[in-house]
């Protein structure tokens, strides 16, 4: 119930309150204090969620940032506060790190492969035959599940909130951070390995061939298109009030041009 009034308020209240409020900050000119208002606003959302409605404080962080996102400054509050985001990332990962315990990587060696297993190969899999399965491109498919071949940091959040609720022992926390610091190490190898596979699943998989066969009229443009227009042509990504303006221009000018 609380959690519920908690997310009705920022959902109301928060998306029109703190985007006036950022607002007028700006107005004054300052930046400094356009920092130091974002930082209050993102902390006391967390504080105050976890204080007066028993929600996690990385739960509060989430709707600070959510509610912020309506503001039209939103991108200037993103850009003001990433050398804040720099340096806690630093600190985060210090502290997660300092949690690991390497030994679990000869006590329990067996135990540890099976997660990697699960993270590397388990969701590699799932994500990869997921976007097949919707018709994208095998490119896309195979950057998209080696991406997902590793733990985010909201792993290490959930970990730890299990591990203070007793419903985690350390020890599977343990394996979690082991089965995380091996599947980041892994990482930049298996996307030097995206081109090859790519070739062969090309050469030896039919089915891999026919899911990417999409059957979106629109996927591909039509062969009736004089391949001239497809040289020296402008390419609008979104045709909205503005898109359509240009749009209009280059139709008076002459000059051929793709909507994506």
């Amino acid at each position: 119930g609380r959690v519920t009034v908690f997310i009705g308020l920022m959902l109301v209240v928060g998306r029109r309150a703190f985007p006036w409020l950022l607002w007028h900050v700006a107005k004054t000119g300052s930046r400094e204090l356009f920092v130091l208002c974002i930082i209050a606003a993102a902390i006391g959302i967390a504080y105050g969620s976890a204080a007066l409605f028993g929600v996690s404080f990385a739960l509060g962080a989430f709707f600070a940032g959510t509610v912020m996102r309506e503001s039209a400054l939103s991108h200037r509050a993103a850009a003001e506060s990433l050398p804040l985001r720099d340096a806690f990332s630093v600190l985060f990962f210090v502290s997660v790190g300092m949690l690991f315990d390497p030994a679990m990587l000869l006590r329990d060696p067996l135990r540890v492969l099976t997660v990697v297993a699960i993270i590397v190969l388990g969701k590699t899999l799932a994500a990869f035959f997921l976007v097949l399965a919707f018709r994208y491109p095998l490119n896309t498919a195979l950057t998209v599940s080696v991406s997902l071949a590793q733990i985010g940091e909201f792993s290490f959040i959930l970990a730890g909130l299990g591990v203070s609720l007793g419903l985690l022992p350390t020890e599977g926390q343990n394996l979690i951070l082991a089965g995380a610091v091996i599947s980041i190490a892994l990482n930049p190898v298996l996307f030097s390995g995206i081109e090859p596979a790519q070739a062969w699943i090309r050469r030896r998989s039919k089915l891999a061939r026919a899911f990417e066969q999409s059957n979106d009229p629109l996927a591909e443009l039509p062969r009736t298109i004089d391949e001239s227009r497809l040289t020296g042509h402008v390419v609008l990504v979104g045709y909205g009030r503005v898109g359509s303006r240009i749009g209009d221009v280059l139709i008076g000018r002459g000059v051929s041009f793709v909507v994506a």
